[in-house]
């Protein structure tokens, strides 16, 4: 009921980027991941996953290019591709301070398909944990129950 302040309690955010090692570095398996993690947030926060899709580029911007021009009259096509672009150099610019303040992996053509990959799978993962249970990870099966508790089978 109290703030966090008030409880005596801090927050603080670490200067260190998460590390994953997925072991495999493919499309299979980065969709794999996804899904799962699509699984766990709606078993656990249902209402909240629900708008999810919502916050996603394409999606919003298909929304807000439609509000813009029912409220201002903009033009929707130019107000997407406005949308779309301004996203996406924000996300590069945050893939580029997450790789070491600007030494990337990859180059702005592969960040680019890469990007455009994410966005437009990024509905179909999420139809497709959100309408399964049943999890494959690593070696074994698992079926998610309510609040995000699994059990093997």
């Amino acid at each position: 009921m109290f703030p966090v302040c008030c409880r005596g309690l801090k927050a603080s955010m670490s200067n260190q980027v998460a590390q994953q090692n997925c072991g495999t570095y493919s499309i299979r398996a980065f969709s794999s991941r996804m899904s799962r993690w699509t699984q766990l947030r709606v078993t656990m926060i249902p209402f909240l996953a629900m708008w999810e899709p919502f916050t996603e580029c394409f999606l919003l911007g298909l929304i807000c290019s439609w509000a813009f021009n029912h409220l201002f009259l903009w033009d929707p096509v130019t107000y997407f591709i406005f949308h779309v672009t301004a996203w996406m150099i924000s996300d590069y610019l945050q893939f580029r301070t997450c790789q070491m303040m600007g030494a990337t992996s990859v180059n702005k053509f592969e960040f680019l398909i890469a990007w455009l990959l994410r966005e437009t799978l990024t509905y179909w993962w999420f139809l497709r944990g959100a309408t399964s249970r049943d999890i494959k990870w690593k070696t074994g099966k698992f079926r998610l129950r309510c609040g995000g508790t699994a059990e093997e089978v």
